[in-house]
């Protein structure tokens, strides 16, 4: 596993990809990062010489008969080779949402040692959509993992879910601690407010939230201290 610097420099990449992040209607933005084929690493806020250029699964042909099932694919996601689990896991940011069910393998590689696995998982994770229900229970313990990146997409998957996710929510509130990744806090604001009313337990971390001096934390902790009744 790479070092914590590493781990945030590719959760500049995670969010830059992130649907839900880029404002306006997730699908339309999503398609239009896409087009443009880069994601974009952002350190010590400028932009990296050598952005990872990503082609568009969009783009590409309906995956053929004989291209490996999804669970081949999560098992090979876990081999010794790093050069067969990036490929594994390009070829399930090329299936789209029918890899859903690699949720979790693909959240974890976010944490593998080699850049350009967990960039093809991040950018498999953008094109998934809300995970199984029977992910959930998996996606939790990854949620607190100390992997920023991890963190920061199992926070994401678990927003995604709803109310169905709404068995996360103590650890999504252990998520806004302050000495977790401001991005992971930022997330966990958004995903408690994505699960809604069923998260009201988070109220009391959500107020204190809502009073930090960073101001995404604190308008995001807003929002979801809005959605709960009074």
């Amino acid at each position: 596993m790479g070092g914590f610097g590493e781990a945030v420099g590719s959760l500049r990449i995670a969010i830059s990809c992130s649907p839900e992040d880029a404002g306006g209607d997730p699908r339309r933005n999503r398609r239009k990062n896409r087009s443009r084929g880069i994601v974009q690493t952002m350190v010590d806020g400028g932009v990296c010489a050598n952005a990872v250029t990503i082609p568009s699964p969009h783009a590409s042909s309906p995956m053929p008969e004989s291209t490996p099932s999804i669970a081949s694919l999560v098992e090979r996601l876990s081999g010794p080779d790093a050069e067969a689990r990036a490929s594994a896991a390009e070829a399930l940011c090329r299936a789209g949402e029918s890899a859903s069910s690699a949720a979790t393998a693909l959240v974890a590689a976010c944490g593998d040692d080699d850049d350009g696995v967990r960039e093809w998982a991040a950018a498999a994770l953008e094109e998934l959509g809300p995970p199984p229900s029977e992910e959930i229970a998996d996606l939790i313990p990854l949620a607190a993992a100390n992997h920023p990146l991890v963190a920061y997409w199992a926070v994401t998957l678990l927003g995604r879910g709803g109310e169905a996710a709404s068995s996360a929510v103590s650890t999504l509130e252990a998520c806004l601690a302050p000495e977790k990744a401001i991005e992971v806090r930022q997330r966990a604001c958004w995903a408690l407010g994505k699960i809604g009313p069923a998260a009201a337990s988070a109220r009391a971390a959500l107020a204190v939230a809502a009073a930090d001096s960073d101001p995404r934390l604190a308008r995001l902790a807003g929002e979801a201290l809005a959605l709960f009744p009074a």
